[in-house]
Order: C-alpha cells, then sequence, then structure tokens
C-alpha cells in the first residue's frame, strides 16, 4: 500500500476549506467543465470501493480537480494517471502528488491526450462534466478502448445507459453502451452532496466490458442512429433511410421487426438485424 503525501491541507469534506483553498488559488469553479466537489466522504469511499481496484492495477482518472479521489486511489493503485483540463487544478495536484512515484500528471483534454498514452490500463475513473460524458463513453466505445469504468454521471444519462426496453429512456446511447458494457448502478448521488451543488442529480455506474459479434461497428452505429432519430415511428418508416435496397424490407429476417418502434426492440435483436443487414452490403 502507497500514501500519499500531502504538501497542503484541504479538507476535502468541508465548504469552508474548499473554498479558501480556491480563493488563494483564484479559482471560480466552472459549470463548463463539472467542477463540483463531491463533499461527502462516505460516499467517496463507496464509490472507490466499488472500483475493487486490484494488486498492481493501473488506473486512469478523468478529471481529479483538487484530488479527493485522487488521494483515495493513490492508497490502492501502483500507477494512477491523472488527466486534468484546467491549468490551475494540475498546479496543484502536482504540488499534492507530484512527488509520488506511483502518480501521473496529464495537462489537457481527456479527448485530445489519452490517444497519446500507453493504453495497457485496467480501470477509468471519473466524475465525468455532465456535458461531455456522453461523448467521453461513444468515444471509447467508438476506439473500442474497453476497459471496466466507474464513472459518476448525471442521473438522467445514467437512467438513459440502464434503460429496459420498451421504456422511454431507451434510447441510441443505451443501445451503444449495452452492447458493450454491462452497466449495474452503484449510488445516486443528491445535489447537496456537491460543493456548489449542481442542479442535477448525479449517479454513479459500474460499467463492465462485456463481449457481442456486431460485424461491423460503423453500420451497427449508424443503423441505431438512423432508427432511432424516429423514435416514436415504426421500424418500416425509419430504416429505409438506412438500406440501399428495398428488397430487404421482405426479408424475414427484417419483416417481425417493421411493425415495432425502435425502443422495443432489444440490444441483442439490433445487433442482429445490423449483421444480416450487413451481409446484404
Amino acid at each position: 500500500m502507497i500514501l500519499s503525501l500531502l504538501s497542503m491541507n484541504i479538507n476535502y469534506n468541508s465548504i469552508t476549506s474548499i473554498k479558501q483553498i480556491l480563493k488563494e488559488r483564484k479559482i471560480a469553479p466552472r459549470k463548463l467543465w463539472g467542477q463540483n466537489y463531491l463533499i461527502n466522504e462516505s460516499i467517496r469511499q463507496k464509490i472507490i470501493e466499488s472500483l475493487d481496484i486490484k494488486e498492481n492495477e493501473k488506473i486512469w482518472e478523468i478529471g481529479p480537480g483538487l484530488g479527493a479521489m485522487t488521494d483515495i486511489l493513490l492508497k490502492k493503485t501502483n500507477l494512477l494517471t491523472a488527466f486534468e483540463i484546467d491549468l490551475k487544478y494540475s498546479e496543484i495536484l502536482n504540488e499534492k502528488f507530484g512527488k509520488l512515484k506511483n502518480f501521473k500528471l496529464i495537462k489537457g483534454d481527456f479527448l485530445k491526450k489519452y490517444p497519446n498514452e500507453n493504453k495497457n490500463i485496467d480501470k477509468i475513473f471519473s466524475n465525468l462534466p455532465y456535458n461531455i460524458a456522453s461523448k467521453v463513453i461513444s468515444k471509447l466505445i467508438e476506439e473500442n478502448f474497453l476497459k471496466e469504468m466507474v464513472l459518476t454521471v448525471q442521473k438522467e444519462l445514467a437512467d438513459r445507459i440502464t434503460a429496459k426496453t420498451n421504456s422511454k429512456n431507451y434510447s441510441s446511447f443505451t443501445v451503444l453502451v449495452q452492447s458493450h458494457f454491462t452497466a449495474i448502478k452503484i449510488i445516486d448521488i443528491g445535489e447537496n452532496n456537491f460543493y456548489p451543488a449542481p442542479k442535477v442529480k448525479s449517479t454513479t455506474l459500474k460499467l463492465i466490458p462485456k463481449k457481442n459479434n456486431i460485424k461491423d461497428f460503423k453500420e451497427f452505429n449508424k443503423l441505431i442512429r438512423t432508427v432511432f432519430s424516429g423514435r416514436r415511428k415504426k421500424l418500416k418508416n425509419t430504416i429505409i433511410n438506412f438500406i440501399k435496397n428495398k428488397a430487404i424490407l421482405e426479408e424475414n429476417f427484417l419483416k417481425e421487426y417493421l411493425g415495432k418502434r425502435p425502443e422495443n426492440i432489444s440490444v441483442e435483436e439490433f445487433i442482429q438485424i445490423s449483421n444480416n443487414l450487413n451481409a446484404y452490403h
């Protein structure tokens, strides 16, 4: 076990302490980058425990902020690579953890920086900024960079990720994520557990990679985006914008779904439809 050595004292459970360090560094939390600090220690511990870090595992943390989660992670992992877009927070992180051998800080936008990093890692952790959460998850799936992840996101997004077939939250994003991950809800987090308090509730999810038999990911992704663009329309009225040969509509593998709306079609059924359509291209 590796202990973190702090060069400054921040009480992550105290709004007063957080305000003080922000004032000293002339930092104003930015909504754009989701800079809300989780001030409930028991929730922080529960989230980290859900990551279930094993000995010698390498972890990525996206957006560590003031380092509340970073401090806990560094006691559990042999190598933590933290991606921080805000240079002022990067300075604080360097002062607190920079001398630790198991800490590496990458300054800049995660989506631009991670492609150049060593991807031999085990897990990803983040309290993802609400405005980029779906973009980060989608990008990692598109790049087929699938690692076990524990992510805190806006509850509305979490509800879409974990949605069931035939529900109002079931969407193209649901199908995209559930075709690549098993999604498990860890905890719902109320606004008052953060400073500054966001205007929305949050949920922590655990995403565990799973195998699928998607033959052509680009075509699969295009298919689900196309049919969900007309969410309330039946498949026969939307898939016409995807297929090149209308004769395919008469094929048995497709006919049984044409009278259904996309929200009534399961993830596995979408994969099967995509694979069968792929045979005609």
